[in-house]
C-alpha cells in the first residue's frame, strides 16, 4: 500500500490502474458487452454548447478586448445531453429527459435528440425560459469569453407535475439499470421535483448515481452514488480550500455522513479521484492516480467520469475498478478542445497502455 498525506491519522490510500495488472483489461472487455444491454436513463438540465471559433489579431480601439474574426460556428449537446451522448458513444442505450424553452435553441435540441436515437417526447416544453445556453467564443485555441442564456428559477408547478408524470412512466416502462440525476441548478431540479425523483427509484429499486452542483446537495441523501467535484466539495465547508489532505479527508468523511450514500466520490482534476465508502469494517478514504496527459479542455470531463462510473456501476463493476476506469475516460476527454466522448475501444486502449508503460 502507498499513502500520501500530513500525519499518520490522516493518510489516506493511493491506487493506482497499474496495480489491476491486465485482468483490469479482460474485465473491463465483458463489462463493455454489458453496456451494450444496459438501459441508463439520464434526467436534468439539458444544455446548449455553442462554440464561435476565429482569429483575434489586434485589440478593440473601444476597450482593452481582443477583436474576434469568426470563422466558424459549431454547436453539441451539453449537460445532461453530454451525459447521455457520453452513455451512447460507450455502448449504453441512454434515455434522457429535461426541459427546454420554445426558441431556436429547442430546435437545435431535438435535432440533436434525433441524430443520436433519443426521444424528445421526454423532453418539456417551457415557454416561460430560454432554452440554457452557453457561448464560447474561441480565438487561437484560446478561450476567450463565454457568454451564458439561462433562466435558473424553479420550474412552476404544472411543468414539475407534467414532467415528474413523465419520468415516472419511464422508470416503469423502461426498468432501466441506473437513474443518472445531472443538476446544473438551473431550475429544473429543485426542493419539489428532488425529493419525487427518488421516491420514483427507490419505489423500483433504481439505483440513483447524481452529479449535483452546490445549492442542493442535502436533498440527495442515501443515494447509490454522488460524484462531485473539490471545488463543489468545499463549497459546502464555506467555500475555502482544505488546508492538506487531512483536512480533505475529514471533509469528505463529513460529507458521506452527512449524505451516506454508498459511494461518494470526489473528484480532483489531475490528482484523480477520492473515494469513500464502507468497506464492512468501516469508512474508507482513498485517492485513485489520474492518468499523466497534457491537458488541451476539461469541458465535459465530469460528464464522461460520471457516464462510465453510471454503467460500470449498472453492470456491477467494484468500486475500484469503475473509479479507474472512469478516471482515464475523463481524460481522454480532456485530450481535445471542446466536448469529446470517447467510445468503449478508446478506453479500453488507453488502460491497455498505461498497463504496459
Amino acid at each position: 500500500m502507498i499513502y500520501s498525506g500530513m500525519g499518520r491519522d490522516g493518510l489516506i490510500p493511493v491506487r493506482r490502474i497499474q496495480e489491476e495488472g491486465m485482468e483490469l483489461i479482460d474485465r473491463l472487455k465483458k463489462y463493455a458487452e454489458q453496456f451494450k444491454r444496459m438501459k441508463v436513463l439520464v434526467v436534468g438540465d439539458l444544455i446548449l454548447d455553442e462554440y464561435i471559433w476565429g482569429k483575434a489579431t489586434r485589440i478593440s480601439p473601444e476597450a482593452p478586448v481582443p477583436v474576434v474574426l469568426v470563422d466558424r460556428v459549431t454547436c453539441f449537446p451539453g449537460g445532461a445531453f453530454n451525459v447521455a451522448v457520453n452513455i451512447i458513444r460507450m455502448g449504453g442505450r441512454a434515455m434522457l429527459s429535461g426541459v427546454v424553452g420554445d426558441d431556436e435553441s429547442k430546435k437545435k435540441m431535438f435535432e440533436f435528440a434525433r441524430e443520436y436515437g433519443l426521444n424528445p417526447e421526454l423532453f418539456v416544453v417551457d415557454p416561460k425560459r430560454p432554452t440554457t445556453r452557453k457561448v464560447r467564443v474561441i480565438a487561437r485555441s484560446q478561450h476567450v469569453v463565454r457568454i451564458d442564456f439561462e433562466m435558473t428559477d424553479d420550474i412552476d408547478e404544472e411543468l414539475s407535475k407534467e414532467w415528474l408524470g413523465i419520468i415516472k412512466s419511464t422508470l416503469r416502462t423502461h426498468k432501466p439499470a441506473v437513474l443518472v440525476i445531472e443538476d446544473y441548478e438551473k431550475g429544473l431540479l429543485n426542493s419539489r421535483t428532488i425529493p419525487s425523483l427518488l421516491e420514483f427509484a427507490r419505489e423500483l429499486g433504481i439505483p440513483v448515481i447524481v452529479d449535483p452542483k452546490f445549492a442542493n446537495f442535502m436533498l440527495y441523501s442515501e443515494v447509490d452514488v454522488i460524484k462531485c467535484n473539490v471545488r463543489e466539495l468545499n463549497a459546502q465547508f464555506a467555500g475555502r480550500e482544505a488546508r492538506d489532505e487531512v483536512e480533505l479527508r475529514e471533509r469528505i468523511i463529513s460529507l458521506y455522513d452527512r449524505l451516506k450514500p454508498r459511494w461518494l466520490i470526489v473528484t480532483a482534476g489531475g490528482e484523480g479521484a477520492y473515494i469513500c465508502y464502507n468497506n464492512g469494517a468501516g469508512l474508507c478514504v482513498e485517492r485513485y492516480i489520474a492518468r499523466s496527459i497534457e491537458v488541451i479542455d476539461v469541458t465535459g470531463a465530469g460528464d464522461t467520469f460520471v457516464s462510465m462510473i453510471a454503467l460500470m456501476y449498472g453492470c456491477g463493476a467494484s468500486i475500484g475498478d469503475a473509479v479507474h476506469v472512469a478516471n482515464v475516460a475523463a481524460s481522454l476527454t480532456c485530450e481535445h478542445l471542446g466536448p469529446y466522448a470517447p467510445d468503449t475501444e478508446n478506453v479500453i486502449q488507453a488502460c491497455t497502455d498505461l498497463l504496459n508503460d
